[in-house]
């Protein structure tokens, strides 16, 4: 049995794998608690023991190290999602601000049309004015012209009766 446990140490060496090679201590402590040997088997059991834990510890690190990863990888997806919402809110506010500003220019062009043509109606209102106050002033003249020679007509008849 030793000899095999032996071979197995020497292929162990080529291995180089520490859970069998806790395994191996364990073995080889067994194996001397049966002989009676109690400071050797106490040895490869300290030994199994420290290696043992130093796997274990190995083990938590390699699980620490995975959670922390797991947590790193959960907080980047959490602020792309954040980067992903700003961008949709600074795009809803650029088509706002997109509707508003065309909303304002066309505003501004109504009101230019609007001025341009009350401009237009004004002068088209001064001329029909200027107008009236020629045609008024032609009539007036025509008016006067009538009763002046309407006049002139009743007293010529006053005259020749």
């Amino acid at each position: 049995m030793f000899e095999l446990l032996t071979a197995i140490s020497n292929q162990l060496k080529t291995i180089n794998n520490s859970d069998v090679e806790a395994d191996w201590n364990n073995l080889m402590s067994k194996y001397y608690l049966r002989k009676k040997d109690l400071p050797k088997a106490l040895a490869y059991l300290q030994t199994y023991n420290t290696v043992k834990d130093s796997n274990i510890k190995k083990l938590n690190l390699l699980k620490e190290s995975d959670i922390n990863k797991q947590f790193d990888s959960y907080e980047k997806q959490r602020q792309i999602e954040q980067l992903s919402n700003n961008n949709k809110i600074q795009l809803i506010s650029l088509y706002v601000i997109i509707v508003v500003t065309l909303m304002a220019v066309v505003i501004i062009f109504l009101i230019y049309r609007n001025w341009k043509r009350s401009k237009q109606d004004v002068q088209t209102v001064n001329l029909l004015n200027q107008q009236i106050n020629e045609q008024n002033s032609v009539l007036e003249r025509a008016l006067n012209d009538l009763k002046i020679s309407s006049q002139k007509r009743q007293d010529t008849a006053y005259r020749s009766a």
